[in-house]
């Protein structure tokens, strides 16, 4: 076995490429590639499990004594080794193993590691990828980078199109997150025949690169058991591979090469450098998204418009209208409903949404009576109810907003956005306990509630100057960040007496406005004694206005 350095193996490869342009690669990728972008190992999801199974008491003993563990500390050396127990205890019926896989990738985002790669696929040479992993981030990454998409084989049918060629090509081993992932001890002994064959195929006189790859599953082992024409093995972990199921097929492998470097990330970065590869031009694809989107939409406002207004139907004034409404037309939106009720005059749906133009109109008065009227074809509208509370709020009568809100949720007491309100409306009143109260009903009842977050973080930053870490913890995992989160860790900081820089803030985010009512955190530093730190907080909470719509 031959032991080199990182750099020697990025200029190794590097010369290979330059001198053999036919050489072909393939990278082999583990769990150990996805974990910056925000998803466990596998050692972390067995015990996150575990911790979950406590839970239930009696097939939480039962584990135990089936797996003999007494005291967890002492019994358990590696969670990762008890995966597959924890995960089909706690998750027994195939739907359920896969909803938690899906769980699991669901938010995760490429990390660097896979932008670079996204670029070295381009390269014929490089533009294999295998995987055990049940992640899109190789493909989102080939997306998001704006690159040539890739051929995705993620179940054995597709085998037969397993072949290498100018196209990128990704082989998820044991599936995909969406589409009957192998999850399980018994899927994961056997890879099935047709794509065990066809991916060997692929290995002959071929270099492999294994990284974040543990080398512990059976199928992989019979896998590479039946390669007999590997030209060379790098292999870029911790330890090379030693009392694992792979080590005995590694023993056997003639020319073989450990690189004693983990991070995905690092090793890519500096594949990077190396082969001089670009950044993403993401502003340029995001420009062509939206304009393709912009043309759609145009589009389909022309289709509708030039139906004769006599052969107009409801439905097309209604498409017609909430085209409008997306667009930000507000007054040709209210006009294209209001043509749409002279085929249905009471109904409830429309009113509602003639009331949000208004709303977004900021024509107050008239959205009042638009959602009252809606209530009164349909009193069960608790959309209708909520939004008419939000308009209360605005106009700064909070004893309606609450009168609205409570009645929304007495209609559907699961109604996550009316505890929203409702809190919003006791934190202007300085009612924190009970706004504190709405605040997490409302994200208990939906976690996805990213402003229910942000309007907590806004009420402990007002009453304690500070955002609370296990939270904003949660925050993070699920949404990673956003522009009212960032701006009001920029006035956490300024409280703090921490180092700001507002204009980072404002150059990430020169395309976007955002829609948030200011009148508590105004009064917040009205009431500020220290006169710098007020006088801080006013210059740069100026700014923030400047992008609120």
């Amino acid at each position: 076995m031959r032991e080199i350095s990182l750099e020697e193996f990025v200029d190794e490869v590097y010369e290979d490429y330059k001198e053999n342009p036919d050489t072909e690669y393939i990278f082999f990728l583990g769990a150990g590639c996805s974990k910056s972008s925000g998803i466990k190992l596998a050692s972390e999801l067995a015990r996150e499990w575990y911790e979950k199974l406590k839970k239930q008491k009696s097939k939480f003993n039962r584990f135990n004594k089936l797996n003999k563990i007494k005291n967890i500390d002492k019994d358990v050396q590696n969670f990762g080794n008890l995966y597959f127990q924890i995960f089909e205890t706690l998750f027994p019926t195939p739907l359920a193993q896969q909803k938690e896989i899906q769980r699991i990738t669901e938010n995760s985002i490429p990390s660097l590691g896979y932008y670079v790669l996204s670029e070295l696929m381009q390269l014929p040479p490089f533009n294999m990828a295998i995987t055990t992993n049940f992640d899109n981030l190789i493909q989102d990454a080939l997306i998001y980078s704006g690159n040539k998409r890739a051929l995705v084989i993620t179940h054995q049918d597709l085998a037969k199109f397993i072949k290498r060629d100018h196209t990128p090509l990704i082989t998820k081993i044991h599936g995909d997150a969406h589409l009957h992932p192998f999850n399980n001890s018994k899927d994961t002994k056997d890879i099935p025949e047709d794509l065990r064959i066809a991916i060997q195929g692929l290995f002959i006189n071929t270099k492999v690169i294994f990284i974040g790859y543990k080398g512990n599953d059976v199928s992989i082992a019979k896998l590479l058991e039946g390669c007999k024409r590997i030209d060379q093995v790098y292999w870029l972990s911790s330890s090379h591979p030693k009392d694992i199921v792979l080590e005995e097929w590694w023993n056997k492998q003639s020319i073989k090469t450990f690189i004693e470097e983990r991070d995905f990330d690092k090793i890519m970065s500096l594949i990077k450098s190396k082969f001089n590869l670009s950044k993403p031009n993401f502003d340029k694809i995001v420009k062509k998204l939206e304009t393709s989107y912009e043309k759609a939409i145009e589009e389909e406002i022309e289709d509708l418009e030039s139906i004769r207004e006599e052969n107009k139907t409801f439905i097309d004034y209604v498409i017609l209208a909430n085209t409008y409404y997306a667009q930000h037309e507000y007054d040709k939106a209210i006009e294209t409903y209001k043509k749409s009720l002279e085929f249905e005059p009471n109904n409830s749906a429309i009113y509602n949404s003639i009331g949000a133009s208004y709303h977004m109109n900021k024509e107050y008065k008239e959205a009042i009576k638009s959602y009252k009227k809606s209530i009164e074809f349909d009193p069960n509208n608790e959309s209708a109810y909520n939004n008419l509370a939000i308009v209360h709020h605005i106009e700064g009568d909070m004893n309606k907003s609450i009168e609205s809100s409570m009645k929304a949720i007495e209609i559907n007491s699961e109604f996550a956005d009316a505890y929203d309100v409702l809190g919003r409306a006791y934190a202007a009143k300085e009612m924190y306990e009970i706004a504190f109260e709405n605040y997490n009903k409302a994200l208990k009842l939906n976690p996805d509630l990213k402003h229910s977050y942000t309007n907590l973080f806004e009420l402990q930053l007002i009453i304690h100057n500070k955002i609370d870490s296990q939270i904003e913890e949660e925050f993070i995992n699920r949404f990673s960040t956003s522009m009212e989160f960032e701006m009001l860790k920029i006035l956490e900081n300024i409280v703090n007496d921490k180092v700001v820089d507002v204009f980072s803030w404002l150059d990430k985010y020169k395309y976007d406005k955002f829609d948030w009512n200011f009148s508590e955190l105004d009064n917040w530093i009205k009431n500020m004694q220290n006169k710098n730190m007020k006088e801080k907080l006013l210059e740069v909470v100026e700014i923030f206005k400047s992008k609120s719509t």
